[in-house]
């Protein structure tokens, strides 16, 4: 892993670390509300576990992040509901623009959702 993954990947543990903060959610909440387990969720935070783009989306949802006006997005063999902030959050991540999505995440999370 290089320097840029390395802080790339502090930057989303801190991001996800803030925005459920702030979010005022404990692991445990978090774990019920996206179905994630706490566990997991602890190893997003501490970077021992790379999040999937479903698990931040999730986490988003969670955190009140979503603007209400759904989309949908074919994954797999079924559609996913999604908001036009999940949406772009899922494009970035797809295409392998984490410190974009990682802006994204903290922009949200600056502004208390």
């Amino acid at each position: 892993m290089n320097e840029q993954q390395i802080e790339i990947n502090q930057q989303l543990q801190e991001t996800i670390k803030r925005v459920r903060q702030q979010a005022k959610l404990s692991l445990r909440e978090m774990a019920v509300i996206t179905g994630i387990s706490a566990s997991s969720l602890s190893r997003f935070e501490t970077g021992k576990l790379s999040p999937t783009c479903d698990d931040l989306i999730e986490i988003a949802k969670a955190c009140g992040l979503g603007m209400g006006v759904s989309f949908y997005h074919v994954e797999g063999n079924h559609k996913v509901d999604l908001t036009p902030n999940e949406l772009e959050l899922l494009l970035m991540v797809r295409s392998g623009n984490w410190p974009r999505a990682i802006a994204w995440l903290s922009r949200f999370a600056n502004r208390g959702g």
